[in-house]
């Protein structure tokens, strides 16, 4: 992929050519891939791409991410290519972007993005916070998780309320034993919201 001039053409046009799709497609996913962490960059800036469906209709499983769009499906053959990208756009303004930076983040299971995750365990949506618990299920046992996990139990005694009720359902969903003693506190706690989310976690 050059131009006329041979100069090597812009990453952000070869994801173009590739969500275009049609013969040039593959060949611009091997040129992007070929550009190592700058063709990851170029694709996580364009996340999440188009959509297979829609995610708010899903039910059961979340599918593999590779499924949800092909987008998403070049993103996970670049690997950890993607992490420093990724970790920029897991506090984006856009929801959806928001999500699957976050998906991918699971999938990728870079040590370096364990505390953005982190910080998506409270994010106003639900379902970002559900698959920011999915994906650190899925990291290996490391430093920054043991962080991670004491600074989660840290929030539970409070005081803010709604940090206690994500904390919790965090400490449930990543099956956190250190955390129990702290969620039989909570169940206690005088906002039936915290105490609910405390019970479900145990």
């Amino acid at each position: 992929f050059y131009g006329s001039d041979t100069r090597p053409v812009d990453p952000a046009d070869l994801v173009a050519v590739f969500l275009r799709g049609g013969e040039p497609a593959a060949s611009a996913a091997e040129a992007l891939v070929s550009l190592g962490e700058l063709g990851a960059g170029a694709i996580v800036a364009q996340l999440p791409g188009p959509l297979n469906f829609d995610r708010n209709a899903m039910r059961g499983p979340i599918p593999p991410l590779a499924e949800h769009g092909p987008l998403l499906g070049l993103l996970v053959r670049m690997g950890s290519l993607t992490a420093p990208a990724l970790l920029r756009r897991l506090n984006d303004s856009a929801l959806d972007v928001r999500y699957y930076a976050t998906l991918a983040a699971g999938e990728i299971a870079a040590p370096e993005l364990v505390r953005g995750l982190g910080q998506r365990l409270f994010d106003p949506d639900g379902g970002v916070r559900q698959v920011a618990a999915l994906a650190l299920s899925r990291f290996p046992r490391s430093p920054e998780l043991d962080t991670l996990y004491e600074s989660l139990r840290g929030e539970l005694p409070g005081p803010d309320a709604l940090r206690q009720r994500f904390a919790a359902e965090a400490a449930g969903a990543l099956v956190d034993v250190l955390a129990l003693p702290r969620l039989i506190e909570l169940c206690k706690h005088f906002d039936s919201t915290v105490a609910s989310s405390a019970q479900r976690a145990l």
